[in-house]
């Protein structure tokens, strides 16, 4: 972030401060004036001490970023990644590209621009071999600037006919009128499971068997994540 902030002040210097104002206001604006000015002799200069031996982020990662899935640290450190570095500068810019051109059920996700995304939360005993009698239902305040989502879940592993399932309840007091969204990830690789549109009502109820979420919430640990997104016109 200190280096991101230095290459601002530096090109704040010039002319086109006006334009950096700009495009600062949005990712796509600011990848834009970075690649206008990657070539620049000042930039080149901050570019020697950007600290080469730093980790690229991973290619799921800078998708993550490119269709605002990322949270507001992850966000930052890519954003300041990305402004040393070419390579993943133009894979960003790249997958910026490609999904503009995508249309239909490949862009069920990415289509509604994203308000907030809150961090996961792995309920107890989640995933873990427990009876049906010790799972007391968990509860989490989810905090946004805009007021409170309190999500409350219960699970339970198959039995005979009936297959593993997670109960959830939402309960909003947020402001913001929003389409609300819940994820399930992987708690170790957090890589996402899946994920479903809770619609715009502010308390709900509803069910997710194993095979409609990808995995049995009884016996592979997980986590959730709520997604609020700007609903369709």
């Amino acid at each position: 972030m200190k280096k991101l902030m230095e290459m601002i002040k530096l090109l704040a210097t010039k002319e086109n401060k006006i334009g950096l104002d700009k495009a600062l206001e949005n990712d796509g604006d600011f990848l834009a004036f970075l690649g206008q000015e990657a070539r620049s002799e000042e930039y080149g200069k901050l570019k020697e001490h950007a600290g080469k031996s730093k980790a690229h982020p991973t290619g799921e990662m800078l998708y993550d970023y490119a269709l605002g899935c990322t949270d507001e640290k992850d966000t930052m450190r890519i954003r300041n990644h990305i402004s040393f570095c070419d390579a993943c500068s133009d894979e960003v810019l790249e997958i910026m590209g490609i999904e503009g051109d995508l249309e239909g059920e490949a862009l069920k996700w990415a289509g509604p621009p994203i308000i907030w995304i809150s961090e996961p939360w792995e309920p107890r005993w989640a995933g873990e071999l427990v009876t049906a009698a010790d799972i007391a239902e968990q509860e989490n305040a989810f905090e946004l600037d805009s007021g409170q989502i309190m999500l409350t879940c219960h699970w339970k592993s198959a039995y005979r006919d009936t297959p593993a399932y997670i109960c959830i309840s939402w309960k909003a007091d947020i402001t913001k009128y929003a389409e609300l969204w819940i994820r399930f990830s992987d708690t170790e690789t957090r890589e996402i499971r899946s994920e479903f549109c809770l619609g715009t009502n502010l308390v709900g109820e509803t069910f997710f068997e194993s095979d409609e979420i990808g995995f049995d919430p009884s016996t592979q640990r997980w986590a959730v994540s709520l997604v609020l997104c700007q609903p369709e016109s």
